[in-house]
């Protein structure tokens, strides 16, 4: 069965297949074929479809694409050789491979053939250069490098270099950028050179250079300034924009940024760039990225999704490894909430027909309310031990005790007092506790004021992070996925069902191999199958970030 290889989202695709005739013994092609010729049918099926789809024929110019055309190529000197003009939509991304099939007409013989989507490609050496200093040294980098590009941190190129004249030493901050097939893939300045060897009596040198991206000048940078209120985006262009900060290290704004959510105003005290963008990154939760082109981007995590799925069957994998992690697991969430004074609060039970006592849930230096509504009636509420009353307020654990008949099930009960702040509160989750041991954590959030409020975030905390989500490592020859995006990891035989991770990062080894150039990419990333999308982004987002973003 003939097989072609395409990428995703190929288009104007011809193929050419070899119809065999049955009437004959001898192996000869059917020739005279057309597109309308009676019980001629043609049907592809997408792996991941539910069912094969017809294409309907027509007729085409030898090698003019039109969607759905079949015609023989030349009867006499290649007879049976036919071109097939699949509509673009087969090649579209989200299955790894289709199956057309040619059949019906009289004499001919079934005739399938197969199309594998894959973004795998190869580059001819000539199509791999390394610049240092806007001189081609391609010839100097021995046996290849490794580039690595990662968001919200800063990317690494090394690779070893060898002179046999000894005139040429890389030095500290000379540019270096790596182009492949025509595109700056990786660039940066030089880091450290370490290893500097010469060549015993021969006048040469070799030694190991490390550069580092664009990404490295945000801690170079100053900024001492006050931000208006404003869009991210406008933040940024301001950043790009003014002299002294990143426009002197010719970093630019990339096209696409989006507007992002409005800001209030940023004061930003001699802050480096790196310390500004991440703050702006707690703020709106987006990452960051300066990209081999000095193009700063910030985005929201899940935004971007490279289109690519990986996976066995479309021999997108070269090998992977996998492991689970703990990453933010906890069990029991306490959460100190408000700011640092006294606040009046209110507190709310309810009653159940045989509770007689009520602790305040605001317990820090609580007072004694002046009167406690039960199903609308006010009760005076006096000393426990003290006063001889229905209610009285036991100051030893801030409780409220009733006398006499309890509460009935199913009413209100409603007291206001003061207590300081900040107040806290715990949740636990006893199956997990029972599993694992107790794993405590502590969020404190001043913005909280409410026991309720504080008890769901507490308890929201705890849900999120349960699951240890995967954290896959798949090499690949795909040469399209960038980091920050997301793609689908289909590896079953490791527990990666479909499952869509987001790219934390990637490492590409570029290898020299005889006449040709490879280039195998390890994509470090965070999968989440577990939870609901909205709370799969907020456990990426707690990974990337380090930190509660809730």
């Amino acid at each position: 069965m003939a097989k072609y290889v395409v990428p995703p989202g190929e288009t104007s695709r011809i193929c050419e297949v070899f119809i065999l005739d049955t009437s004959e013994t001898d192996g000869r092609g059917l020739t005279g074929l057309v597109h309308n010729t009676s019980g001629l049918t043609c049907y592809y099926h997408r792996n991941r479809a539910a069912s094969a789809v017809a294409v309907s024929l027509v007729t085409m110019t030898v090698g003019t694409f039109t969607s759905g055309g079949f015609k023989e190529v030349d009867a006499t000197n290649m007879p049976g050789v036919y071109q097939v003009c699949l509509p673009d939509a087969v090649y579209a991304d989200g299955s790894q491979s289709v199956v057309a099939f040619l059949k019906g007409a009289a004499n001919m013989a079934q005739t399938p053939f197969e199309i594998q989507i894959t973004s795998v490609t190869n580059e001819s050496p000539s199509d791999f250069i390394v610049w240092i200093d806007d001189i081609n040294r391609t010839s100097y980098v021995q046996s290849g490098l490794i580039y690595r590009r990662v968001i919200n941190d800063i990317g690494t190129c090394d690779f070893d270099f060898e002179d046999i004249t000894g005139a040429l030493i890389p030095e500290a901050d000379q540019l270096v950028e790596v182009e492949i097939g025509g595109v700056i893939k990786w660039s940066g300045t030089i880091a450290h050179v370490s290893g500097l060897t010469f060549l015993g009596r021969v006048t040469g040198i070799n030694c190991h250079v490390v550069a580092q991206d664009f990404n490295q000048v945000l801690l170079r940078t100053l900024v001492n300034d006050i931000f208006p209120a404003d869009t991210l985006k406008a933040l940024l262009e301001e950043l790009v924009g003014s002299i002294g900060w990143l426009a002197d290290y010719g970093i630019s704004l990339a096209a696409d940024q989006v507007d992002g959510p409005a800001l209030t105003e940023i004061v930003a005290p001699w802050m480096t760039g790196e310390e500004l963008l991440r703050y702006l990154s707690e703020l709106t939760n987006f990452v960051r990225h300066i990209n081999s082109n000095r193009e700063l981007e910030m985005w929201d995590i899940g935004t971007k999704d490279s289109g690519v799925t990986l996976s066995i069957d479309n021999a997108t994998i070269i090998d992977a490894e996998y492991e689970i992690s703990r990453f933010d697991y906890r069990n029991v969430q306490y959460v100190v909430y408000g700011p640092n004074e006294v606040l009046t609060v209110t507190d709310t039970w309810i009653g159940d027909g045989s509770i007689q006592e009520f602790p305040q849930r605001y317990s820090v230096q609580a007072t004694r309310p002046e009167t406690v509504n039960v199903d609308g009636v006010d009760f005076p509420v006096g000393i426990f031990g003290v006063d001889v009353m229905e209610w009285t307020w036991r100051e030893s654990d801030h409780t409220l005790v009733q006398d006499g008949t309890p509460v009935p099930n199913g009413d209100v009960i409603i007291a206001v007092y003061t207590s300081l702040f900040p107040n806290s509160v715990v949740f636990d989750d006893p199956t997990e506790i029972g599993l694992h041991g107790p794993w405590l954590k502590v969020e404190f959030v001043e913005s909280i004021l409410t026991y309720e409020e504080a008890l769901a975030y507490a308890e929201n905390l705890i849900r999120v992070n349960l699951p240890r989500p995967p954290l896959p490592r798949i090499s690949t020859e795909v040469t399209t996925i960038e980091p920050g995006r997301l793609v689908i990891a289909d590896l079953p035989e490791i527990g990666l069902d479909e499952v869509q991770c987001f790219v934390r990062g990637i490492e590409v080894r570029v290898i020299q191999q005889g006449t040709q150039v490879y280039r195998e990419t390890t994509l470090d990333l965070i999968g989440g199958e577990e939870l609901p999308a909205n709370s799969v982004i907020d456990m990426w987002r707690r990974i990337v970030f380090g930190v509660s973003t809730q």
